[in-house]
């Protein structure tokens, strides 16, 4: 579908079942995260959900078609699965074709880290010693 395509609310005749039309098109804008080249046309043809008709379901089949000849173009996500250390990683690396262009890697801390996490934060001083107090750090409460 071209930008310079108009599609308005009064084209064509209703379709008498739009459940096929949406379900088509609910499924294009899941598609749209590892296809954004169909993301434009989704949003366009999204627009017309209420009450779509005969012109904007052709639009919908030729956005499907352009998917079938584009088999192999889209984003990759693949997940990391390294494991370096004992700290816990999860995350994904998005592709276009071979490349990478986007990645993420979240560490989960446990642990010391935690616990140095948890002494560095500002606290207040009755909130500091209760903490040192629950940790072992001291046998008995300070006030």
């Amino acid at each position: 579908m071209s930008a310079s395509e108009l599609l308005t609310l009064s084209d064509g005749t209703y379709l008498t079942d739009a459940t096929r039309y949406r379900r088509v098109l609910g499924r294009l804008q899941y598609m749209s995260f590892t296809r954004p080249d169909i993301a434009y046309a989704v949003n366009k043809l999204s627009q017309f959900m209420q009450a779509p008709s005969d012109h904007h379901w052709k639009a919908v089949k030729r956005v499907v078609q352009y998917l079938r000849g584009t088999i192999q173009l889209g984003l990759r996500v693949t997940p990391i699965d390294e494991i370096v250390d004992r700290v816990s990683t999860s995350g994904y690396i998005l592709f276009l074709g071979h490349n990478p262009i986007s990645w993420v890697r979240v560490v989960h801390v446990h642990g010391a880290d935690q616990i140095a996490d948890t002494l560095t934060k500002a606290l207040s001083k009755s909130a500091f010693e209760s903490n040192l107090f629950m940790l072992g750090l001291v046998t008995h409460r300070l006030t």
